[in-house]
């Protein structure tokens, strides 16, 4: 029997050697070919290299579920496994043998001297995927992801020491032996987090273009530029979807804000907006920041009646030519948005400077050039404001200036007319920058018959200068010059200057030009390291002494005194921050003794103390205001009840409270089938559209699609659910006992 059982095994094992000494291995994919190599669909390949000693057969063998041909691979040898070996019916001529053999639409020895295979058209993912190379019974897998590189650049990853890397050749090795670099360090993984940059409360036919925050965490340069992709939407009060879109943002240094998705609503109510992360041009740690909602109420201001007053206000009535002129659009009141066209005219009413439209009430320039004597200017605006203005007659304003030209008729003997010498700035690079990076101003200068010779560029923000002062001499006459200036942003350490829009000033020859640019956060490597931020740190540390900083505060700004039960306790919080960024987390409830009276207790679904809790970041001294939903019980007697708001800094073990007195009132129209549908729709519905900003994007499709869903069941209800069952299972084990007795 013994030898009987040994010679089996012995035969199985004959049977097995060539597989067992033949070792396939995935060494090579081509994931991405770039734009210039030809079609994504047509050039995706993975190498497989047979390291044993022995031949191997691929009979039945599929990758990722499409067959390939039946193949024999020789010990040491390579094949290829093609997406489009050789050209198909498709429009474009693009191949595997089209890229790497001799395009004559046939593989073979004439091509290369290793073997390659159609795969039945299989499709390897740009962004990170899985192989799997089996025929049932042997499977061999790998797993990629673009953060190995190789991605649309023309370079294929290798296996090299059991590393995945970039090829060091474009276009790959395939059929031959890895080249890659050892000591090649992959791109560096990215933290980002998502946030809603957007107000809690906004208004209807405003168009609103500011709408997320994305933030690098723990990035050490900024002035390595990311792209992301956001997939972007609005829920209603039935938490159905009534606006989505997609937004592209690239260049992004540590954080940006600007451009980040579209929003104009022409109907009040309260919404939900939510953004996800869909696309990265790199590896994400932690994805559990890239989804985010946060809850917003929309007011009609059409509904809302205002008399806005606009008036230019300028510095004086008489300027040379030339000379900058600064003014203000100022409104009497700024509470709800607005727009305002300005633009300058002559005294026939022809145009000088077109139409501008602007959203605020900055400081706003222009510089006259004429080649008259003297001239006189209008400038005008026109406030459009989105409430329901009672008086249009004081919407529109005009200043009169008066322009002199001293180079007219002038002694020095130097020719300056008008148009003699010109100066243009082409583009900035970068059209958005951080403080302290440095700026390169493209510019076409000609300089005419004049004696001036000095060029000077610098940034300036309302009026201020915010960077260096570059110069340049310019010494011939009649002569047209291209250059580019270097202009040094100051640091901002401290943040004292604000982010936004800031011009680009060249001035010289008796010209100036401008340009605008925006410039979002600081360089956080250089403020660390730069010694004028010591500096700035010691004024701050005086402030701090004399009581001249801003401190961290919060205070109930909005809070009825009176509420109904059954209705919604609508509390407003206003956050003052200091020198520092914080994390907040802020939730509440109404409750007197150890009762909470805002969880509907009395409900088949009770909820959380913590249900409505919000979180939101408050950058250094800057202000902000916050809302919370506190849903009073239906039923409730009348009386004194207390609300506990609970505020939770930076993640700290200790929270901090608010503690305030509330009247609830009976409300006799309710009727009970009216308090129960308000309950229910409370605990489920409006909840789910109040608080989803803590779900991720499968959590919130499950809530979308679930309506009874169980936000909260508590330890006695869930046993009561459970006791049947129990019982159930206890009798059929006394009748199982009782019966095996008899057997």
């Amino acid at each position: 029997m013994k030898i009987y059982f040994y010679t089996i095994v012995l035969f199985f094992l004959v049977l097995l050697f060539p597989l067992i000494s033949a070792e396939l291995v995935i060494t090579e994919i081509m994931y991405n070919p770039s734009t210039a190599m030809g079609s994504d669909s047509d050039l995706e390949w993975i190498e497989v290299h047979n390291s044993g000693t022995n031949s191997f057969e691929l009979i039945n063998f599929t990758i990722n579920n499409k067959k390939i041909d039946d193949l024999i691979v020789g010990p040491k040898e390579y094949f290829i496994i093609a997406r489009e070996l050789v050209d198909g019916s498709d429009k474009d001529e693009d191949c595997f043998e089209s890229l790497y053999g001799n395009n004559d639409c046939s593989w073979n020895s004439t091509d290369g001297n290793y073997k390659a295979v159609d795969a039945g058209s299989f499709n390897l993912k740009n962004k990170k995927d899985e192989i799997v190379l089996t025929n049932g019974d042997l499977e061999i897998k790998t797993n990629y992801s673009k953060a190995l590189g190789g991605n649309g650049n023309g370079h294929s990853i290798e296996y090299v020491n059991n590393l995945w890397l970039e090829s060091k050749e474009v276009y790959g090795t395939p059929g031959r032996k890895n080249t890659a670099d050892p000591n090649y360090v992959p791109p560096q993984k990215r933290d980002v987090k998502l946030s809603v940059y957007l107000d809690d409360q906004i208004y209807t036919q405003y168009s609103y273009d500011d709408l997320f925050k994305i933030k690098f965490l723990e990035k050490d340069n900024c002035s390595d530029k990311e792209i992301i992709k956001v997939h972007y939407y609005l829920l209603d009060e039935n938490n159905q979807t009534i606006f989505e879109n997609n937004f592209i943002r690239e260049k992004i240094g540590c954080s940006t804000y600007s451009n980040t998705g579209e929003l104009l609503l022409k109907e009040g109510g309260e919404f939900v907006l939510c953004g996800e992360v869909v696309d990265l041009d790199f590896e994400d740690i932690n994805l559990d920041n890239n989804f985010v909602c946060q809850n917003i109420e929309v007011i009609d201001t059409s509904k809302i009646p205002c008399d806005l007053n606009l008036e230019i206000v300028n510095e004086k009535l008489f300027y040379s030519n030339k000379e900058r002129v600064g003014f203000y659009n100022q409104l009497n009141e700024e509470i709800y948005p607005f727009t305002i066209e300005y633009w300058v005219e002559d005294l026939f009413e022809n145009k000088i400077k077109n139409k501008v439209v602007t959203k605020n009430t900055n400081k706003k320039s222009y510089t006259p050039n004429i080649d008259e004597e003297d001239r006189v200017l209008y400038l005008k605006s026109e406030v459009k404001p989105l409430c329901n203005d009672s008086n249009h007659s004081n919407n529109f304003a005009e200043k009169m200036l008066i322009v002199v030209n001293n180079q007219i008729n002038s002694q020095s003997g130097d020719d300056d007319s008008a148009g003699n010498s010109k100066i243009e700035i082409k583009k900035i690079t970068p059209a958005e920058t951080t403080f302290g990076d440095l700026v390169k101003a493209e510019i076409e200068v000609y300089k005419g018959n004049t004696n001036k010779y000095s060029l000077t560029a610098y940034i300036e923000k309302e009026g201020k200068k915010i960077s260096e002062t570059t110069k340049i001499n310019l010494k011939d006459k009649f002569t047209d010059y291209k250059i580019t200036l270097p202009i040094q942003l100051k640091p901002n350490c401290n943040l004292v200057i604000k982010e936004g829009e800031a011009n680009l000033i060249v001035s010289g020859l008796g010209e100036t030009d401008e340009m605008e640019l925006l410039i979002e956060g600081v360089d956080k490597t250089l403020c660390r390291d730069y010694l004028s931020y010591v500096k700035e740190l010691k004024k701050e540390e005086n402030n701090n002494a004399e009581g001249g900083s801003n401190k961290l505060s919060y205070k109930i700004v909005d809070l009825p005194k009176n509420i109904f039960a059954g209705e919604k306790l609508n509390v407003k919080l206003n956050f003052q921050g200091d020198n520092s960024e914080h994390e907040f987390k802020v939730w509440a409830y109404l409750y007197r003794g150890s009762k909470c009276y805002s969880c509907c207790s009395d409900c088949e679904v009770v909820l959380e103390r913590d249900d409505n809790l919000i979180e939101f970041d408050l950058s250094e001294n800057t202000e902000k205001e916050v809302k919370l939903l506190v849903p009073i019980d239906s039923g409730i007697a009348e009386g004194e009840y207390n609300l506990k708001i609970k505020i939770n800094k930076d993640q700290q073990k200790t929270n901090q409270e608010i503690t305030a007195a509330i009247i609830v009132k009976e409300n006799e129209e309710l009727k009970l089938s009216e308090k129960t549908n308000q309950i229910t729709g409370m605990a489920v519905t409006n909840f789910a559209a109040e608080d989803n900003f803590g779900l991720s994007a499968e959590e919130l499709r499950v809530k979308e699609s679930s309506k009874g869903i169980v936000v909260y069941e508590s330890s006695s209800k869930k046993a009561q659910k459970v006791i049947p069952y129990l019982l159930i299972i206890i009798l059929g084990l006394v009748c199982f006992v009782l019966i095996f007795k008899k057997i």
